[in-house]
């Protein structure tokens, strides 16, 4: 199992998702031919990573609450040193964006508190970057709470300062940056976005298209339109190669948005219909609400406005929580003025 899951490992840090998943389906047969305990923990950490990944969002979160059904929480958290992360901790960490994702924002915060309470408990370096960083900072940037994304990361650094930097320095740098640069200290912002995905980079690929796709948003706000360009254009590219289609739905609708900054109005809403029917088809109900209002957006300011009210209304009439997070009130304000 520690060598399945190695591979695993390997392959989902390095951008090779479907293969990852394939060494997941192994720890998962493995598991189940052994029928142990620690054994179907560790494979179902490993496959809810994978299918979350993929854009599997309801799959993924399948597999992690089985962690909270079958997690010893004391035995387990050896299994740290051979597996690289608290399997508890970390995988309440991928559960928060998947409950995200799947348009549970306050579920998404709950499991948050849950993992930072774990990963203080297994007192375990790498296990702190993943929750800090994933059930975090990250979740924070979703959520639109910048504030408590420069929390996490100075607690971060404070935490672990140069013994991880993957996580404390390089992804740190590149989420600070962007709630630097939506602090309107766009240039700041930017520099510290680069220079954390290029230190990022030469480690690992993971959520590689999110970092270069909020670079390309702040790089649209400063007007450099060719870079921003060039990066959405990284962000499709490494989708495509590394098969990480949890962000394509967010991917596809920043770029429709670039789209009609150029003044590219039909080629921006053909992008964003791609959009809305992929984040449909995942089930992604937060980033449908997010591509639905780019679309609204776009329809009020051609006139149609009853269309982007019957557009945007029912996804956000679907939502039961989070309404304190930052789309749910821009889609109640874009609402409201649509009445």
């Amino acid at each position: 199992m520690p060598s399945l899951y190695g591979q695993y490992a390997y392959c989902i840090a390095s951008g090779r998702i479907p293969k990852a998943l394939e060494y997941s389906q192994r720890c998962q047969s493995l598991a189940a031919h052994t029928g142990d305990r620690a054994a179907r923990l560790i494979a179902h950490r490993a496959m809810g990573a994978s299918l979350l990944e993929m854009g599997e969002f309801e799959a993924a979160k399948a597999q992690l609450e089985q962690i909270l059904a079958i997690d010893r929480i004391e035995m387990d958290q050896a299994l740290s040193v051979l597996y690289l992360a608290d399997p508890h901790s970390s995988g309440l960490a991928y559960l928060a964006l998947s409950l995200w994702a799947l348009g549970y924002p306050d579920q998404a915060v709950a499991a948050r508190q849950k993992a930072i309470k774990h990963a203080l408990d297994a007192n375990h370096a790498n296990t702190s970057g993943i929750v800090g960083i994933y059930a975090g900072a990250q979740l924070s940037v979703l959520l639109g709470k910048m504030a408590d994304v420069k929390n996490y990361v100075e607690n971060l650094n404070a935490q672990l300062g140069s013994r991880v930097p993957l996580w404390a320095i390089s992804c740190g740098q590149i989420l600070s940056g962007w709630a630097i640069g939506c602090a309107e200290r766009l240039e700041d912002g930017i520099a510290l976005m680069k220079h954390g995905i290029h230190a990022a980079e030469q480690q690992v690929r993971f959520h590689s298209p999110h970092y270069h796709s909020l670079l390309a948003v702040l790089q649209a706000r400063a007007g450099d339109m060719q870079g921003s360009l060039s990066a959405i254009r990284k962000a499709t590219e490494l989708i495509a190669d590394t098969g990480e289609y949890l962000w394509q739905a967010d991917v596809l609708r920043i770029e429709g948005e670039l789209r009609l900054l150029f003044g590219a109005s039909m080629e921006a809403e053909a992008i964003l219909v791609q959009a809305l029917e992929l984040a449909r088809k995942q089930r992604g109900r937060s980033f449908e609400l997010r591509v639905a209002m780019s679309m609204a957006r776009l329809w009020r300011d051609r006139g149609k406005r009853n269309e982007a009210r019957e557009l945007l209304a029912p996804i956000y009439d679907w939502f039961t929580e989070g309404f304190d997070t930052r789309d749910l009130k821009e889609a109640k304000a874009l609402l409201e003025e649509l009445t």
